[in-house]
């Protein structure tokens, strides 16, 4: 079946120009779907994975946590839903993918969780109160983690690293914006 996959696969791939497309393959952690996204991965798409099996996240090396939006409004002019989006994706949304994989990396003792950060989650900024919070929330927050992960043996492992990213802002989306397409893009 993997075989015939493969050969219907390029056939496929020659009728769609795929380079520079982004694809989710739900499902990845096994079958088809394995198979599906390394025969993507040739053709230089970029792969959104996911798989309902929760032991199939033991075998995760690497979770880049880089999701997230951003906001730009006056305090006192954003609703309070807009701070609740920011917070369950920028900071809840982090920390859930987190604790699924963290257990398994120290179990296994091997693994490293990358968390992208900004520079507003250590400074202020106008119109992104929100945003600077959520950014806050989860500096500290995986501060707190990567000296609770870090185990007491002769050589220390530390699982948490955190990669701090300046940015113009010409990438953001305003959380307003959640699921609509920027013009341009």
């Amino acid at each position: 079946m993997v075989k015939g996959l493969r050969r219907e696969f390029s056939n496929w791939s020659r009728k769609w120009e795929l380079t520079d497309m982004v694809v989710w393959v739900t499902g990845a952690s096994s079958g088809i779907g394995e198979e599906l996204a390394y025969q993507l991965s040739k053709l230089g798409v970029s792969l959104v994975l996911s798989a309902r099996r929760v032991h199939e996240l033991e075998r995760i090396d690497i979770l880049v946590n880089n999701g997230g939006v951003s906001q730009r409004s006056l305090c006192m002019d954003t609703s309070l839903d807009v701070y609740r989006k920011l917070i369950e994706l920028n900071y809840l949304g982090t920390v859930s993918l987190t604790k699924c994989v963290l257990p398994y990396m120290i179990e296994r003792k091997q693994g490293k969780i990358v968390t992208v950060n900004s520079l507003l989650g250590i400074i202020a900024a106008p119109l992104s109160s929100g945003y600077c919070a959520s950014k806050h929330a989860l500096r500290d927050t995986f501060l707190c983690c990567k000296v609770q992960t870090i185990t007491e043996s002769d050589e220390a492992e530390c699982y948490m690293d955190d990669l701090l990213i300046f940015s113009n802002g010409h990438h953001s989306l305003p959380v307003e914006q959640l699921g609509k397409r920027q013009a341009g893009r």
